[in-house]
């Protein structure tokens, strides 16, 4: 089962987003966002946040859905994450978090990379993907293998110097290093149908353009 949370940033209009909504399970709109979702022809299973710009037409039309959290500690994101982790909601999909403001756009990707560590959760593990109009971040904290195609786009950002990170499959190799900077791991390309991100832990974002 899969779940879409859809925030109120850049209004998504790739394919691989306008499929993903189609063949999501729920899909939990941050509170603003509700215009861009019903303006692409989709329905929320839910609405969630403090409700400060939503319209009151949708909030009649949506009472029995809406969950109304006024915490301040949290955005609207990370509103909607908590609540698809009280629900077991595993497969999560982000739409809508990047673009309009680069600050926003920073925050949201941190906010996947955080409730994304399964170091949170006794080791279970919530699969976080975040597509935009140009590609998709994947936060990973171990060795993983990408579905990809050859001279595909591909940026690699290491949050922690401690993580030791190889790179197969890539037109750049890397054998066991470090990354002290975001750049050092950014505009590589794909060489095949896969390549392999191996790391120590840590938390590490990979970009794929489409």
């Amino acid at each position: 089962m899969k779940t879409i949370i859809f925030a109120n940033g850049e209004i998504p209009s790739h394919p691989k987003a306008i499929e993903a909504l189609q063949e999501a399970t729920y899909i939990v709109c941050c509170d603003g966002a509700i215009n861009n979702l019903m303006n692409l022809g989709f329905y929320p299973t839910i609405i969630i946040g403090d409700l400060d710009s939503i319209s009151e037409d949708y909030l009649k039309e949506f009472k029995n859905i809406i969950v109304e959290d006024k915490d301040e500690e949290y955005n609207d994101l990370q509103k909607a994450i908590r609540f698809c982790i009280s629900k077991n909601w595993v497969d999560i999909i982000i739409l809508g978090a990047f673009g309009i403001r680069e600050d926003h756009s920073l925050a949201n990707i941190s906010i996947m990379l955080q409730y994304g560590n399964p170091k949170l959760y006794d080791n279970q593990m919530f699969r976080f993907k975040m597509i935009t109009n140009s590609g998709e971040f994947t936060p990973i904290y171990g060795t993983t293998t990408f579905t990809s195609y050859c001279k595909q786009q591909v940026s690699i950002f290491s949050f922690d110097k401690n993580t030791k990170l190889t790179f197969q499959g890539l037109k750049y190799p890397v054998s066991n290093r470090s990354f002290h900077y975001l750049w050092e791991g950014s505009l590589n390309e794909a060489l095949t149908e896969s390549f392999t991100i191996e790391c120590s832990g840590g938390e590490v974002l990979i970009y794929q353009a489409y």
